[in-house]
């Protein structure tokens, strides 16, 4: 998802930041779409893949209504939490 790859030609081709930017949008629609038919309910809390985030991606995830995220490795991040704290969303 961060940036990463595509395949042009039958080679691996690296991303350009417009190419990336379009595919995370056209991915996350496809992705809300499903939970609004599936499950009834747009997700607000996001858990970041390989730890791979970038402000470039929150941002993007934001404009999705995305509220919380986690992450791995969070770097001090403020606004990302650690995978570990995702156990405190569980209702006991």
């Amino acid at each position: 998802a961060y940036k990463g790859i595509e395949v042009v030609g039958g080679k691996l081709v690296a991303r350009s930041e417009t190419a990336w930017e379009d595919y995370i949008k056209y991915d996350t629609e496809l992705c809300l779409r499903w939970f609004a038919q599936n499950l009834n309910m747009q997700p607000e809390i996001y858990a970041f893949p390989f730890n791979e985030y970038s402000s470039k991606f929150v941002t993007i995830l934001k404009s999705f209504g995305f509220k919380q995220f986690f992450a791995a490795r969070p770097k001090n991040e403020k606004e990302i939490s650690g995978r570990i704290d995702i156990d405190s969303l569980i209702a006991t």
